[in-house]
């Protein structure tokens, strides 16, 4: 089950890089939003800023991150390579259930991979 777990190199943990002001590019819909960049590495990376007044209960705050990691482990090989997201939900989110959450993740997601193609 190891096999198809994230790894840790892929998620993005230094508070210091969530700075807004260095993400030139970003996309939202009402629910979400998410912040792009290119980095120097070789491989894509994904963060995540869920604030507690944001969202309310841990288990909804918990429960949102297992999907956005989700999403960032099953789309990652769609990805252009060394770019770096953060997502960061807003006060709505924790209302709505797993599936509308991922289908607007991976959204998004797509609309970043076509800005990076065209």
């Amino acid at each position: 089950m190891k096999k198809f777990s994230l790894n840790k190199k892929f998620l993005i943990k230094k508070s210091d890089f969530f700075n807004k002001k260095i993400f030139n590019n970003s996309i939202k819909i009402l629910d979400i939003s998410i912040f792009f960049i290119k980095n120097n590495l070789k491989i894509s990376r994904i963060g995540y800023i869920i604030k507690k007044k944001e969202v309310s209960n841990s288990y909804n705050r918990n429960r949102i991150k297992r999907i956005i990691k989700e999403l960032f482990r099953l789309n990652k090989n769609l990805l252009p390579i060394n770019l770096d997201l953060i997502v960061i939900p807003n006060k709505s989110i924790d209302k709505k259930n797993n599936f509308l959450i991922f289908m607007k993740l991976k959204f998004l997601l797509k609309k970043i991979i076509n800005h990076y193609i065209n």
